[in-house]
């Protein structure tokens, strides 16, 4: 799968990635609002600044990852890196908004979903910084953690820790009340975003970095907040958990804190301190084993890695790829945790989500012919232009009753959703891609390439079975099932056997047999230099009943009554999705965008 992944990810970085970013005086800017069908369009919006750039230049960090190309765009990413800097405040460090804000009067508009996204940015590249930058990193981190502490409402809890929420997911400078004779523009959407869930991630990544004692006390006060719920968004409740890990409000916002959690729980756990660890690594279990369970969640997610823009306890009619981004990532991070305790060795398993979720989401939602969409464009002389522009990007909202409305064709469109036929109606069916998504389905592929298979020394160890080369080895995928390995170097070769494949039906074949045994679904195997053989298991096929998207808010699926889920039948082939019953509504896209 690592293969396929550079493929896709290079796909991403010669289509939107350099075709959608324009110049500016103050470098280059991302467009955050864009759109495939019916009218193909790429806009700039007040969310292009701390959101868009911030995760374009985390996604450029990750493409020169994982391509190992230093070179291509680096003007262009340098230009992202100067309108960031041009929008953090020279004395707050707050990423604001400069078209909403009255700069020369000193009253700026912020929004704190933006300074998530930038710390997660200026974290990640402190990381793989050189010595002659970090100084200057640091310098922009600190302002903006101070400036995010002098807004801040800290809370005593009963035991005499501190939690740290917001008042708000938008300030003007620093207040929650703002000028009541202003409009802030299209799409201020304000009351959508948990904050303190946005900061634990990167503050558990300088914490890990730096040493700080500082930065691991941002760290625990933000996951407090978060865990406490005192911000109540969008739903959301006080606490933000239940026991059984039921939540509520923008999933975008809750994963995205969970994942934050695991990360500072693992590095917790690292420094001895496994009590709260513990705590809060079964929480994310409860709350990832609650996400999938139809009788508990009337919004449940599917087993291919469809998942609702808002956790609500009424049917939702809408995903969002930022969500499953999320959710490879968090699953890929509770994976990781198998090995820190017997309890956990059960989330091994989940690397089998990782690479289905990828397979069948993320892959099947990234545009990538321009021919499959454009006959369903509205205007078929300035539609080219545009989508060749976003090759490569992702769509954000998998709505399956619209999406089910274009891709069977205008005949078909004319008969099962007439409001199709007839673009700029207000039921035009549409698929958007927010530059939010977008640049969310680069990070989700980089964290299925970055963990499927690590290797350290003269160990390689295989997550998820696919085409792979290091030091050690080189792996070739079987079609019949398994993998063809042939050592480069004397090494141990551990690889996981998926989870619904019978461990008796492994077989191991080469000459000069090697050592071998297994354990738990895990495979090791002591190899020489030069010695060629391969792992053959029958790849399973199996299905799934499941309750799959959103409600037929259009009223216009066939054969589904108004405000009704479809329960389909999902039939797989290991963790590639095959088939779909009902098969009339192409749920997800099999075929891909």
């Amino acid at each position: 799968m690592k293969t396929t992944i550079a493929d896709r990810v290079l796909l991403a970085r010669d289509g939107f990635m350099m075709q959608t970013v324009d110049a500016v005086p103050t470098g280059m800017r991302p467009a955050f609002d864009c759109v495939l069908l019916p009218q193909p369009r790429i806009r700039h919006t007040q969310w292009d600044h701390g959101d868009t750039t911030s995760r374009a230049l985390l996604a450029w960090l990750y493409v020169r990852e994982i391509t190992g190309d230093t070179g291509t765009g680096r003007e262009l990413e340098a230009g992202l890196r100067r309108h960031l800097q041009s929008v953090l405040h020279p004395q707050t460090g707050l990423a604001y908004v400069p078209e909403h804000s009255d700069i020369p009067d000193g009253r700026y508009y912020y929004h704190l979903w933006d300074q998530g996204r930038a710390l997660t940015y200026l974290a990640a590249r402190l990381r793989v910084s050189p010595p002659c930058e970090r100084a200057h990193l640091l310098a922009l981190i600190r302002k903006l953690q101070s400036g995010l502490r002098h807004i801040a409402t800290a809370t005593k809890l009963p035991g005499g820790e501190t939690a740290l929420t917001w008042a708000s997911d938008a300030f003007w400078n620093d207040s929650t009340t703002f000028p009541a004779d202003r409009d802030f523009g299209d799409q201020n959407w304000i009351g959508w975003c948990l904050v303190a869930s946005q900061l634990i991630e990167p503050q558990a990544l300088l914490a890990e970095i730096t040493g700080d004692p500082q930065d691991l006390d941002f760290a625990m006060e933000t996951a407090r907040g978060f865990l406490a719920g005192f911000e109540e968004r969008r739903l959301s409740t006080s606490p933000m958990f239940a026991t059984d890990g039921h939540f509520r409000g923008h999933f975008h916002s809750a994963v995205s804190g969970l994942l934050g959690l695991v990360k500072l729980s693992r590095l917790l756990w690292s420094r001895g301190e496994t009590a709260r660890a513990t705590e809060w690594i079964d929480l994310a279990v409860r709350a990832y084993g609650w996400i999938f369970d139809p009788q508990r969640n009337v919004n449940s997610g599917c087993s291919c890695g469809w998942f609702p823009e808002t956790a609500a306890d009424t049917p939702h009619k809408c995903s969002e790829l930022c969500c499953v981004a999320d959710m490879v990532e968090l699953a890929a991070e509770l994976a990781q945790c198998a090995t820190l305790d017997p309890r956990w060795a059960s989330l091994s398993d989940l690397w089998d989500d990782v690479e289905r979720f990828t397979r069948n989401e993320i892959f099947k939602m990234q545009f990538t012919v321009m021919d499959r969409l454009l006959p369903h464009a509205a205007d078929q002389s300035s539609a080219p232009a545009t989508l060749s522009r976003l090759i490569g990007t992702w769509g954000s909202c998998r709505s399956f009753l619209p999406d089910a409305g274009m891709y069977p064709g205008r005949e078909g469109a004319q008969i099962n959703m007439p409001e199709a036929a007839t673009p700029a109606t207000d039921n035009t069916p549409t698929l958007t891609s927010g530059g939010c998504c977008a640049y969310s389905g680069v990070r989700a592929l980089h964290a299925a390439w970055k963990f499927s298979v690590l290797t350290s020394g003269t160990e390689t160890v295989v997550r998820i079975s696919g085409r792979h080369e290091d030091a050690n080895v080189a792996i070739e995928q079987l079609q019949g099932g398994g993998i063809g390995v042939q050592a480069i170097l004397d090494h141990t070769l551990r690889v996981r056997i998926p989870s619904r494949v019978v461990s008796g039906s492994v077989v191991v074949n080469g000459p000069g047999a090697p050592e071998w045994s297994i354990d738990k679904r895990w495979l090791a195997l002591n190899l020489r230099a030069g010695q060629q053989g391969s792992i053959q298991w029958p790849v399973p096929e199996w299905s799934v009943s499941e309750v799959a998207g959103p409600l037929n808010h259009m009223g216009l699926w066939p054969g589904t009554d108004r405000d009704e889920r479809l329960t389909c039948i999902s039939t797989y082939r290991g963790n590639e999705l095959v088939h779909i019953t009902p098969n009339a509504i192409k749920l997800p896209y099999i075929d891909g965008l």
